[in-house]
């Protein structure tokens, strides 16, 4: 059994925990919309501090948008691919977790046009699914 998730950063647009015994970071886009491009950076950057706080190395990332608000402006989809090109490197691999069938083939959309150098990864709406691919990425655990 594992530790219950930490709560290593907690706003209104994302949450941030680790999980399965520090082995997964979790990343959830809550239902609230970003008021505009500065505010998503801000938090984007406050993201990549908290990963780069605890590390990557040895962890998975779990991108979990089921509860985000669709969104596809181009300089929104500009930003969130270079945020990602940020936040994804450096994780053994990850997993994108969607709600809706729109979302999924929105998410496997934007996960092709990431740099070629990204984990091993899935897109799926099934969290035990997602959790059971990210923890195969790891060795076992001693």
């Amino acid at each position: 059994m594992s530790a219950a998730p930490a709560v290593l950063l907690d706003t209104e647009y994302i949450v941030v925990t680790l999980e399965h015994d520090g082995r997964i970071v979790r990343y959830r886009r809550t239902p609230v919309r970003f008021p505009d491009l500065a505010t998503a950076q801000r938090i984007y950057s406050r993201v990549l501090t908290t990963y780069g706080q605890i590390g990557r190395a040895g962890r998975t990332l779990l991108i979990d948008s089921r509860d985000a608000v669709g969104r596809n402006d181009p300089e929104f989809e500009a930003l969130l691919t270079q945020f990602r090109n940020q936040a994804i490197p450096g994780f053994v691999g990850h997993a994108v977790l969607m709600r809706t069938a729109v979302g999924l083939l929105q998410a496997q959309r934007i996960d092709r046009t990431l740099r070629s150098d990204r984990p091993a990864h899935l897109v799926t709406d099934n969290e035990e699914e997602a959790t059971r691919f990210l923890l195969s990425q790891l060795p076992a655990a001693p």
